[in-house]
């Protein structure tokens, strides 16, 4: 029993670390991914945001007088769930060519 001890807490740690693997439950790598993840896209997403309203903002006068009401806010709502789209796609890319080299 007690050679196969230390085989068994490695083999449980590393489980822990990796996850459930179909149970629901989320690994300690996959946490910490997803916890160092957070600063990048809210950065981006606030890059956006600032960006598109200040080119909104330089638009001519008479661009927002022959759109509908909620058009605009629409089409920039669409652009900013886009960018956050791409930001959570891109996540899981990264990793894997990081994990390559």
């Amino acid at each position: 029993m007690q050679v196969f001890l230390p085989w068994i807490l490695v083999y449980l740690s590393l489980y822990l670390l990796q996850g459930g693997g179909g149970s629901g439950v989320v690994g300690l790598l996959s946490n910490m991914r997803a916890y160092l993840w957070i600063p990048v896209t809210q950065s981006a997403y606030r890059r956006v945001s600032t960006e598109l309203f200040a080119h909104l903002l330089d638009l001519d006068h008479s661009f927002h007088l022959h759109r509908k009401t909620g058009e605009v806010r629409t089409s920039a709502f669409g652009s900013a769930e886009a960018s956050h789209t791409s930001c959570r796609a891109a996540l899981p890319i990264i990793t894997l060519l990081c994990s390559w080299f």
